[in-house]
């Protein structure tokens, strides 16, 4: 089971005027994040949707919210709009 790989969606979060993205979810099920931030906007602030292909043995470590997000080769799914 530690070989299987997984599609793992995280929701980031980044102040607009900070390059910093930090890990404010993460989940299997990409519909239950785009609810979360469906209806979202500001002007300070935005919100991704990114996945990656992880092992089971590597997502048990990564369930930690609020952690600064290290990049990788990742897919933007979706993204709110600054105002």
């Amino acid at each position: 089971m530690d070989d299987e790989l997984f599609i793992v969606y995280y929701l980031l979060y980044k102040l607009k005027n900070n390059k910093i993205l930090w890990v404010s979810q993460i989940s299997d099920d990409y519909y239950e994040l785009k609810r979360r931030i469906r209806n979202f906007s500001s002007d300070i602030e935005k919100y991704y949707i990114v996945s990656k292909e992880v092992h089971y043995s590597e997502l048990k470590l990564q369930v930690k919210q609020f952690k600064q997000f290290k990049q990788f080769d990742y897919n933007i799914h979706c993204e709110t709009i600054l105002q």
